[in-house]
């Protein structure tokens, strides 16, 4: 990726925008377009003088006619997000009349680790791709337990042919909803069930 802080082709502008939370430094451009995306420039030209005084460096040189030139220092990522949170910069933002964009608020909580999904950013790498794989998962095994409350005759080949381990686990392949639900079975005997 010849420039990472460039939203790439196809990228949504959620995708761009946790996939630059993760890096350490971002530069000042990039980072006012992820936290305060507007073409209002007087608003922008508040941001920019409310970080100014904190981060020196990356905002000296403010033309205001372009306001893309600055100083070539990167701001670091964390520490540009705890000063949003701790001066209350977004009500700010509210303040002159800006709106805050819901990608805004996830850049900001991705930035500090703080997110309402903990395990999808969990030290564990790659625990996230899972998130929704388990969450059917622990549906298709609830369904299999209500099924065979109801009915205990149910074999698993029953079982994970029935509408509602498929509602709650779509599309998954007949061998790994049998893996989900084999433990859960009345009846684990070998072999066929005896026909009646």
């Amino acid at each position: 990726m010849k420039y990472p802080e460039i939203r790439q082709k196809g990228e949504s502008q959620e995708d761009f925008v946790r996939r630059i939370s993760k890096f350490p430094t971002l530069q000042p451009n990039t980072i006012l377009l992820a936290v305060f995306p507007t073409i209002n420039l007087i608003a922008l030209r508040h941001a920019i003088i409310w970080a100014k005084p904190v981060f020196p460096n990356a905002f000296t040189q403010i033309d205001w006619k372009d306001y893309t030139s600055f100083n070539s220092e990167n701001v670091p990522t964390k520490e540009f997000a705890k000063w949003v949170v701790e001066k209350e910069i977004f009500e700010a933002w509210i303040g002159v009349g800006q709106k805050v964009s819901p990608n805004a608020e996830l850049f900001i909580k991705l930035a500090l680790g703080k997110t309402d999904n903990t395990t999808k950013h969990s030290a564990k790498p790659n625990q996230g791709r899972w998130e929704e794989n388990n969450k059917q998962k622990e549906a298709a095994r609830k369904a299999a337990k209500k099924l065979w409350k109801q009915n205990k005759d149910l074999t698993i080949a029953d079982l994970i042919h029935h509408d509602d381990i498929n509602i709650s686990a779509p599309n998954k392949h007949e061998s790994t909803l049998r893996s989900w639900v084999r433990d859960l079975a009345p009846s684990n005997k070998p072999g066929r069930p005896k026909k009646n």
